[in-house]
C-alpha cells in the first residue's frame, strides 16, 4: 500500500540519473512492474 501514490504514475528507472533537489532525497521508481 502506496497511500495516495499512484504507482502508474511513478517513473523508471532513467529517472534515477537525473540529480536530486536535496540531499538524502529518496525517489520511487518502477522497475519491471515493481516499485
Amino acid at each position: 500500500d502506496l497511500g495516495d501514490i499512484n504507482a502508474d504514475d511513478l517513473p523508471g528507472r532513467e529517472h534515477l540519473k537525473d540529480p536530486g533537489t536535496r540531499d538524502g532525497q529518496t525517489r520511487l521508481i518502477k522497475d519491471n512492474g515493481k516499485i
